[in-house]
């Protein structure tokens, strides 16, 4: 619940998906005592804050089910730009 409770991230503008998923990664350590790992790999093309948010929230169920179901106590973050989009 703590999780979802930030369901639109201050961080969350268009542009960079990056700045969000900090925000997260920061909310996570904070509020769960949790090591989270973050990644970016490669250059991101900027996006509407619509389509940052699924990401954000696409991030926020994985962690929430690893949390949930995999007692997680590391998370390691990562998005990665390939070549195919």
């Amino acid at each position: 619940r703590a999780l979802t409770h930030a369901l639109y991230p201050a961080k969350m503008r268009s542009g960079d998906a990056r700045a969000s998923l900090l925000e997260l990664a920061k909310q996570l350590e904070i509020r769960f005592g949790l090591k989270v790992r973050t990644d970016f790999r490669g250059r991101f093309p900027a996006h509407a804050a619509h389509e940052i948010l699924q990401v954000n929230r696409i991030a926020q169920e994985a962690i929430s089910n690893a949390i949930r179901h995999g007692r997680a106590t590391q998370i390691d973050l990562t998005l990665e730009r390939r070549k195919n989009g």
